[in-house]
């Protein structure tokens, strides 16, 4: 029986060059082409949920393009995947933020 999903299995934090220029888009959120909770372009006054400014809301729009993101949201994180710039995860962003915010690994 043929598998209903051919091609390799993609696995966890394999990042494609599309998918790193989302996440780097997501990190940096004030350098974004556009908000990834509103979707609206860069200058644009934009009115975002008291949830989404606080951080506990998922992106769904890419701020590289401005497309809706398919969107996950689990107890544990979530997932957004846009058409045209690949997956980003909540888990990896949230280690990447947290190694910024101590790089040489001494907290904790």
């Amino acid at each position: 029986m043929a598998s209903k999903h051919p091609g390799p299995a993609m696995g966890r934090h394999t990042m494609t060059a599309g998918a790193a220029e989302l996440q780097s888009a997501l990190l940096a959120a004030d350098g974004a082409a556009f908000d990834p909770f509103t979707g609206t372009p860069a200058g644009e006054e934009r009115k975002r949920f008291r949830a989404a400014e606080l951080g506990l809301e998922a992106p769904r729009y890419c701020p590289v393009c401005g497309r809706r993101l398919v969107t996950q949201v689990l107890h544990t994180g979530w997932t957004a995947k846009c058409s045209r710039h690949g997956t980003a995860e909540s888990e990896f962003l949230d280690a990447l933020r947290e190694s910024a915010r101590d790089p040489l690994g001494t907290e904790g």
